[in-house]
C-alpha cells in the first residue's frame, strides 16, 4: 500500500468518530444531558397552608374569623323586670298605690283614751267621711256622721269637731271611730245602722 492510501483511511476514520460524537451530543441522555423543562401546570398549582386548627393544634388569632356584630343587637331594648316578676319581695316601687293602701287614721291611735270632743286626723287619696259608733259590740247602736273633713295638703285630712259620746258617758266606755270613702252623701249628725260600703279604716278607743 502506498502512504497516500493510508492517510485517506485515517482521515475517513477520524471523520466517522467526530460524526458519531456530534450525533450523541445532539440527542442528549444520561446524567450529562440537558435538564428537563418543568411542566407549565406546576406553575399554576396553588400552595394552601393548613390552619393550626385543621391539623389538630390550638387555633391562633389568624385562624379565628372575626365576628361581625348583628345590626339587630343595637336595636334591642333592655327591659328591667320588677322584683315581684322574678320571684323576689316586691319593693315600694313595685306596689301599686290604692285607696286601701293609703287610707288610715293617724290620730287618735288604737286604744287611746279620748275626751268627748276631739279632732280626727287621717291619710287618704280623696275625701272620706268620719263616723263614730258607741259600744261597738251592741248591734242596736248606730254610726254617727261627724263634721266634714278638710284637706291639709297632700294626703292629709282632718275632721273637727268629732263627738265621742255624751257628757254623761262613763270613763272607759268603748267607741269605734271610722273613716269611709263612700259614694253616699252623708251629712253631719246623720245616723246609719251599718257602715257604708267602700274603703274604710277604723280604730277602737275609750272615753277618758
Amino acid at each position: 500500500m502506498s502512504n497516500r492510501w493510508i492517510v485517506r483511511r485515517l482521515i475517513a476514520f477520524v471523520s466517522l468518530v467526530a460524526l458519531a460524537a456530534l450525533v450523541s451530543a445532539n440527542c442528549g441522555g444520561g446524567e450529562d444531558g440537558p435538564s428537563s423543562t418543568a411542566s407549565p401546570a406546576a406553575d399554576l398549582t396553588a400552595t394552601v397552608k393548613p390552619t393550626n386548627q385543621e391539623i389538630g393544634g390550638t387555633p391562633t388569632q389568624e385562624d379565628e374569623p372575626s365576628s361581625t356584630a348583628s345590626p339587630a343587637a343595637d336595636l334591642t331594648a333592655t327591659v328591667k323586670p320588677t322584683d315581684q316578676e322574678i320571684g323576689g319581695t316586691p319593693t315600694q316601687e313595685d306596689q301599686p298605690t290604692t285607696l286601701e293602701a293609703v287610707l288610715g287614721i293617724t290620730r287618735p291611735t288604737p286604744n287611746d283614751a279620748v275626751s268627748m270632743v276631739i279632732s280626727v286626723e287621717f291619710d287618704s287619696l280623696e275625701f272620706a267621711y268620719v263616723l263614730v259608733r258607741p259600744i261597738p259590740e251592741d248591734p242596736n247602736q248606730q254610726y254617727w256622721a261627724q263634721a266634714a273633713a278638710e284637706s291639709q295638703g297632700g294626703n292629709r285630712w282632718i275632721s273637727y269637731p268629732v263627738y265621742v259620746g255624751r257628757e254623761t258617758d262613763p270613763s272607759g266606755l268603748p267607741f269605734k271611730i271610722c273613716v269611709v270613702i263612700s259614694d253616699e252623701s252623708l251629712s253631719r249628725g246623720q245616723s246609719l245602722p251599718e257602715k257604708p260600703e267602700g274603703p274604710s279604716h277604723c280604730v277602737d278607743v275609750t272615753r277618758e
